[in-house]
């Protein structure tokens, strides 16, 4: 190896190590991924709703993540002749980016309202057949926003409007007005009001459906419209809940999953 080789050599070594040095000074980016799990602590993860949920619901939450929706609720159906009921009421939640209810579960998820209990699901797209079952659509506002004004329709829970960082804004563009109560809205750009929180009956129970999921988020969580969102919903309920995006949750009185299950009591 001639000399001259070696020099250049040298000069890599030198050039990688004060890289490497660098580097080590530098913090880390932000990872702005909107992830949705319970396992990340970036400003687009739920670590944080995740942590501080026995809190929030004032129960303990026992977490049940193997089982999706449908395989969960179907175990706690009895189908015997004259009984046909679900041993358990409640309530489920689930917070996700997009649509990641199976089709199956989200049947199973529309027969356990069915029978009296409640379901939430904060999501920017909702499964179709969900949508066209209820007579509401879903639009996407393409205008993207840094951030959205948001707020609750009865002043009594919350009379404050709140600011989220987001980028694009679902909001429901069409709903049943005979049969659905709008319980929040948002602000675009424009300085027009969309609807961002409803809720509907379906059969014995309600469905409440929200399209600003990062509310959730470690990011917005500190902000006190989460709270009033849940008081609204579980002041309405007053049952168990169970949730489950990546994992089920399930509490004695009121429960709470990811996609969640709140208030699973036994009947």
């Amino acid at each position: 190896m001639d000399n001259k080789v070696k020099i250049y050599i040298a000069i890599l070594v030198l050039i990688f190590g004060i890289t490497l040095l660098v580097d080590k000074g530098q913090p880390k980016p932000i990872d702005w991924t909107p992830t949705y799990s319970v396992e990340d602590k970036i400003p687009f993860g739920l670590y944080v709703f995740d942590q501080e949920a026995d809190g929030i619901f004032k129960q303990k939450i026992e977490r049940i993540s193997t089982q999706t929706p449908y395989e969960y609720l179907d175990s706690q159906y009895d189908s015997r002749e004259n009984v046909e009921k679900y041993k358990i009421k409640g309530s489920f939640m689930n917070i996700s980016e997009v649509d990641n209810i199976d089709e199956g579960s989200m049947r199973e998820i529309l027969y356990f309202v069915s029978h009296g209990n409640n379901a939430f699901l904060s999501m920017k797209v909702f499964p179709k057949a969900l949508l066209d079952s209820l007579k509401i659509e879903l639009k996407t506002d393409f205008m993207p926003n840094d951030s959205i004004s948001v707020w609750m329709a009865n002043k009594k829970v919350s009379a404050k409007k709140y600011t989220f960082n987001t980028g694009l804004s679902d909001y429901f563009s069409k709903i049943d007005t005979l049969n659905t109560k709008v319980l929040g809205y948002q602000m675009n750009r424009k300085n027009e009001k969309q609807v961002n929180f409803i809720e509907v009956p379906y059969k014995n129970g309600h469905l409440y459906l929200h399209t600003q999921p990062v509310a959730f988020t470690n990011y917005n969580l500190l902000k006190k419209i989460i709270i009033s969102m849940l008081k609204t919903f579980f002041l309405i309920s007053r049952k168990e809940i169970f949730s489950g995006t990546t994992k089920l949750l399930t509490i004695n009185e009121f429960q709470a999953l990811r996609c969640v299950i709140f208030g699973v009591s036994p009947l």
